[in-house]
């Protein structure tokens, strides 16, 4: 029998809050208003029976993110990386597997009837073998705004990774318009509010404003609909009308503020432009009403964005089919900016610099490849890839300013452009967290308690390629971006590489797998733990004491049977916790040195038992050294509902360096679980009311090792001898009371 968790996420929405400074990459808390969302979702017992379903045919824990206004999953993988073999068994050709997958575990997504639901977009390869098959929803043959479905397999045709949004009341949806499409667009030119404004392309499509904002809204069949400007093209928006009743439901802006080159000087006029050089042609030695520069920079530095792309990925030009690269200079009176309009560059005077035409070519590579809705932590995503490739280009391609003091700053060679960053809802803003974990990434460094070493810029580089090619769908969140870029590294490096374990800490460290900065919409996979109440104590803080670094970080780990103890699963916060014992005739013990400062200090943790045993035979200790602080009788009578919050005063060890240890015993039969979390320092006096499941303690004997028994029950450890010896230092369980 397999273990498996499921990690249904509650929705945190915050206030609109602008206030999360992240200056200079440095990134500082918010404080955020939060509720509950319920809404229009994916039935549980829908939900329920597909996961059940699945995880009769996965090797290893299920690990299922599910978005909270929907109820559907938004990643599904397993620990041991295979979903299912079932499909490759039946030898099913790539597209078939990947139907099939949905076909039979469509539930999760809050799919009820997947063939008719979903329909193939696409079907990619890539170096590794692997095979990424793309789905797009849609209702009665009307597309579904932002919902896609991606199957990952690899070269043998097994299942291991499927991600994306879907938006299950999608069936609730009239799909016939009470309005024209004419009618639809007059609406949108209204709403733009452009004298000169013109509709080239309008859509029929199911939309739920939900899937952007992460709030629980409900679902409407509208026109979206692009408004442009002849006269102003930076304007341009998409404007969603209800096709119902022409109201506007919402509105975003429609330009993302590739070697066949045209290279276009518009004069500081606000459209046309004449041809200035062309593929092949010398630097010019004249522009018109504009500068030689500013001609002659964008059309250089677009041909090494496409080297720097077709060297690195084998891309042929940002839509991998060589499309034509076109820029258009001196945009504008005094036009302080640059942007991508869906077909080509516009450039005000002296912004064709090397990052920000990386950066303008990027988002038509994103537009082509994940296509990341331009709001919200989706257009976040979508600027921050376009800052990194911009920021790659620029430290690779030996031009610029490349200094240490401006190594991160994106337009250091413009005057007075360069510098902060601020954590807002504001998708230029929002870029900022992704971005300091790339620069993580890149040089390494110690953050918010964590210590990351350098993977460099062209290892960094593939994962964000390849996770955005890959992994992203046009609805990903931060949490997404998260899972993608860590599978991203796993397929390129090895999920127990040392690049993958830096790429995971600084994103870690910059917490991509929790809140951020009151964004809504997060899938809160593992949350920042609160801190402790008080005040810190003066001494410096356990390492890991939330487990969330994974195994060998901090703590020392032994075991009667050498099962490793630190793991994933029912954590009390985030998804890592310890788990001591959990068969007979074990000891388990973790252990971290600390320095007690000398005004003393007290020990918080959070703490779960889980027993079928009488009283008496199994016990929990927390020691300094060898003596015991505090014992838990692990029984039957003795169980905690979920964790509890234990204390003990470190006081009478002020000054002292001491082996703090969290260890637990069990006796022939009946086992018991002792679970650890959230380890912390606090002030001296600190010390919970007296503990119902402690006593005071006596020095604990150390165990003998002892040969592991014959258990041919669901045990830990009948479950981990299953395994190979190279699989079993890794194996990750789940809790469980029956042997």
């Amino acid at each position: 029998m397999k273990r498996v968790v499921s990690h249904h996420r509650t929705v945190v929405v915050g206030s609109v809050v602008a206030l999360c400074l992240l200056v200079g990459f440095v990134l500082s808390s918010c404080n955020i208003n939060s509720s509950e969302l319920a809404g229009a979702a994916a039935a549980p017992d829908q939900v329920a029976a597909a996961l059940s379903l699945l995880q009769t045919e996965s090797e290893g824990a299920v690990q299922v993110d599910t978005y909270a206004p929907t109820g559907a999953a938004t990643w599904v993988s397993a620990e041991q990386g295979v979903l299912t073999r079932q499909f490759a068994r039946q030898n099913l050709a790539t597209e078939a597997a990947a139907s099939s997958f949905l076909n039979t575990y469509g539930g999760l997504f809050g799919l009820t009837d997947p063939t008719n639901q979903m329909k193939v977009a696409n079907v990619q390869s890539d170096e590794t073998g692997e095979q990424h098959v793309k789905f797009a929803q849609q209702q009665n043959g009307v597309a579904v705004f932002g919902a896609n479905l991606v199957v990952h397999l690899n070269n043998e045709g097994t299942v291991h990774v499927v991600n994306g949004y879907t938006l299950p009341d999608a069936t609730t949806v009239n799909t016939t318009p009470s309005i024209s499409a004419e009618a639809a667009a007059q609406a949108a030119i209204a709403h733009v509010g452009l004298a000169d404004g013109v509709v080239n392309q309008s859509y029929l499509e199911v939309f739920n404003l939900g899937l952007i904002t992460g709030e629980t809204t409900p679902s409407y069949l509208v026109y979206r609909v692009r408004v442009d400007s002849p006269s102003q093209p930076e304007l341009a928006q998409w404007v969603f009308v209800d096709a119902a009743s022409g109201e506007i439901r919402y509105a975003y802006d429609a330009v993302t503020e590739g070697r066949n080159r045209s290279t276009y000087n518009r004069q500081h006029g606000g459209s046309g432009g004449v041809l200035a050089r062309s593929e092949g042609q010398a630097a010019v030695t004249t522009a018109p009403n504009c500068t030689i520069a500013d001609v002659n920079n964008a059309h250089d530095l677009a041909g090494d964005t496409y080297d720097f792309y077709f060297s690195r990925f084998a891309r042929d030009s940002y839509d991998n089919a060589g499309g034509a690269l076109k820029s258009y200079v001196c945009h504008g009176n005094n036009y302080q900016n640059a942007y991508w309009d869906g077909s080509s560059m516009t450039y005000g005077q002296g912004f064709a610099i090397d990052d920000v035409v990386g950066h303008e070519l990027s988002h038509a590579v994103t537009e082509r490849s994940s296509g990341l809705i331009y709001s919200g932590q989706s257009g976040g995503l979508n600027e921050s890839f376009s800052d990194i490739i911009g920021e790659a280009l620029d430290l690779t391609n030996g031009k610029g300013n490349d200094a240490a003091t401006v190594r991160w700053d994106m337009g250091e060679d413009l005057p007075g452009i360069a510098g902060s960053w601020i954590c807002n809802t504001d998708v230029h803003y929002s870029s900022a967290v992704p971005n300091k974990a790339f620069a993580l990434m890149v040089d390494g460094g110690t953050y918010n308690g964590f210590t990351i070493a350098g993977v460099g810029i062209e290892n960094a580089v593939k994962i964000e390629y390849r996770a955005n090619t890959k992994y992203w769908t046009p609805s990903s969140k931060f949490l997404d971006a998260y899972r993608g870029l860590n599978t991203s590294c796993n397929d390129l490096f090895g999920a127990t590489s040392a690049t993958c374990i830096n790429v995971k800490k600084a994103m870690q460290a910059t917490n991509m797998n929790g809140p951020l900065c009151g964004q809504p919409g997060e899938t809160n996979a593992t949350p920042t733990p609160a801190p402790a109440p008080g005040t810190p104590a003066p001494g410096a803080p356990l390492v890991n004491g939330d487990f969330e670094s994974g195994r060998n970080v901090g703590w020392t780990e032994t075991d009667t049977f050498n099962y490793p103890l630190v793991y994933k699963g029912t954590a009390q916060t985030g998804v890592w916790m310890a788990w001591l014992v959990g068969v007979d005739k074990d000891t388990s013990q973790i252990a971290q040195s600390y320095k007690v400062p000398t005004g003393g200090a007290t020990l918080r943790y959070a703490y779960q038992i889980k027993s079928t045993d009488s009283c008496g035979y199994d016990y929990g200790y927390v020691q300094a050294n060898d003596t015991v602080l505090l014992k838990y009788n692990l029984c039957k009578t003795n169980v905690t509902t979920g964790y509890a919050q234990g204390s003990v005063s470190l006081n009478a060890y002020a000054g002292q360096t001491v082996t703090l240890k969290f260890r637990a015993t069990t006796d022939t039969s009946l086992s018991s679980d002792f679970f650890i979390d959230n380890v912390n320092i606090g002030a001296a006096n600190l010390v919970e009311e007296v503990d119902p499941h402690a006593s005071l303690g006596e020095t604990a004997p150390e165990a003998k090792p002892l040969a592991p028994p014959t258990d041919n029950g669901e045990s830990k450890e009948s479950q981990l001898n299953q395994q190979s010896p190279e699989d079993q230092s890794n194996k990750i369980f789940l809790p469980q009371v029956n042997k």
